[in-house]
């Protein structure tokens, strides 16, 4: 369930906290709180979209991302997160490269992929696709952490690279 904003995210929380399930703690906020929110509904748009959402206590959350000063309570997750064993590394940059820094990510991407590392990065224009399409060459895998929604892909020119991480079983 996506709430209005973070603060009630977190008095959602503490009610699951008291009363065990989010379930129930959905149930004990005021109808006010609920923000028009309709959790059915929201939960049957995410499956037509096939997204997950994983929520801070669930087992699928990255044990990693826990240990962060302040975790996001929850992720929205189009496809196959990688086991918790996975080597996952992190490659960004910026969005206006050199071609020799546009290349430079892309073989040091291949070059992780082939060992066998998840690379992961934001899917922007720039050294972000060019680590992603690296990854991809070398049919590794790689996540793309995005910094808006699943709903409306940006850039879009990146549609094509986000269909492909998602047909070789990345996220």
């Amino acid at each position: 369930v996506a709430l209005a904003s973070e603060s009630k995210y977190r008095i959602l929380a503490k009610l699951k906290e008291k009363h065990t399930t989010w379930e129930r703690a959905w149930n004990a906020l005021s109808e006010e709180k609920h923000c028009g929110i309709e959790p059915k509904a929201s939960w049957a748009s995410l499956e037509a979209m096939n997204v997950r959402l994983i929520l801070f206590d669930d087992a699928d959350y990255p044990p990693l991302l826990r240990e962060i000063s302040s975790p996001p309570f929850g992720l929205y997750v189009r496809g196959v997160l990688p086991g918790k064993t996975a080597r996952c590394l992190g490659i960004v940059g910026t969005r206006k490269a050199t071609e020799d820094g546009l290349e430079l990510a892309r073989q040091f991407a291949a070059d992780l992929a082939r060992s066998g590392c998840v690379i992961v990065s934001g899917m922007a224009l720039g050294i972000d696709a060019a680590s992603h399409t690296g990854c991809l060459d070398a049919k590794g895998i790689t996540l793309a952490v995005l910094g808006n929604g699943l709903d409306r892909l940006y850039p879009r020119t990146n549609e094509k690279l986000a269909k492909k991480i998602l047909d070789i079983g990345g996220a």
